[in-house]
């Protein structure tokens, strides 16, 4: 039985949602409803998303366009600039982007069904307006997996990672505050786990050899982001030339739980020094499942075998 999502996604950025889009459009498990993406330039990371589900023979998946602005007062949502190198071409202009907008696409495919999992793997702006927008949905979807937080922040040679590094909940708190509030069932997928889940250049042949239009693709864009990161990789990873797959990994738990273990817990939103943060509270009752462990190799043979 194939399982019906809405993924939204800040693809272009990160190469990890890249890379997460493919898996959803590679995996018979899923019934993707919709892509819908989020953050700053929202025309451009359509295109992308538009091309390369185009790429991966998916022109039946929707793409639509949400909201380029966060809700929360006084926060700007940014691009880098190179959002789109060597993939983009002028063509793409025209690229067919769905007409209505990712927030009224989300509210209707929830809407219209009683078995939909929400997937985010962005800020949460999109998820927040459509429950502000029809309050209705969060009694409508079955599950929310989403990509972010961090419980215990992982330590890198000797050295903790910085909770500040966390973006998906922090580039928009108070739309963070209103999804993981409502009530919906939660799984949360953290940083702490999907730091350990790394691909590096040793990758990028793997899929050149496949020489498929989807992993030529993707390896264009691993090695747009890998020359960016560069060795800025080796203080948030441990080694140079290396991401994290953080955004496939997440998707994983709805297509395979073989990968990631999860544990019942307590999370509440706490904001200290200025970053929000998901502190779990022992003596309340669980409210969400929480990502604590990972099947590093088992994950990446799976995800390459999908890909490939």
């Amino acid at each position: 039985m194939t399982k019906e999502i809405i993924l939204d996604t800040d693809i272009g950025t990160d190469v990890d949602d890249a890379f997460a889009v493919a898996l959803a459009a590679r995996s018979p498990e899923l019934n993707v409803k919709a892509v819908t993406v989020v953050w700053g330039d929202v025309d451009l990371r359509a295109r992308i998303a538009r091309k390369l589900l185009n790429l991966a023979g998916r022109e039946d998946i929707p793409v639509a366009k949400g909201l380029g602005k966060p809700l929360t007062p006084g926060v700007e949502a940014r691009m880098n600039g190179f959002e789109g190198k060597d993939f983009l071409e002028e063509s793409d202009v025209n690229l067919k982007i769905h007409e209505k907008s990712a927030v009224d696409l989300i509210i209707e495919n929830i809407m219209e069904s009683d078995d939909v999992i929400m997937v985010t793997i962005g800020p949460l702006t999109n998820f927040a307006a459509a429950i502000i927008k029809e309050p209705k949905i969060v009694k409508k979807i079955s599950e929310y997996v989403l990509m972010g937080g961090a419980i215990n922040p992982p330590i890198i040679k000797g050295k903790t990672i910085s909770p500040r590094l966390e973006t998906n909940l922090n580039s928009d708190p108070e739309a963070t505050k209103i999804v993981l509030r409502s009530g919906i069932p939660t799984k949360m997928v953290v940083m702490d786990v999907t730091w350990r889940v790394l691909i590096g250049r040793n990758y990028l042949q793997r899929l050149r050899n496949a020489k498929t239009p989807l992993a030529n693709a993707l390896a264009d864009m691993l090695e747009v982001w890998l020359s960016l990161i560069g060795e800025y990789s080796e203080e948030i990873f441990g080694y140079k030339y290396v991401t994290a797959m953080h955004d496939p990994l997440a998707l994983s738990a709805i297509i395979d739980p073989r990968f990631l273990t999860f544990k019942e817990m307590h999370i509440e939103l706490e904001t200290i020094d200025g970053i929000l943060r998901t502190i779990p509270k022992t003596n309340l009752k669980p409210n969400m499942k929480v990502a604590v462990d990972v099947d590093v190799q088992g994950f990446l043979d799976f995800l390459m075998k999908r890909l490939l």
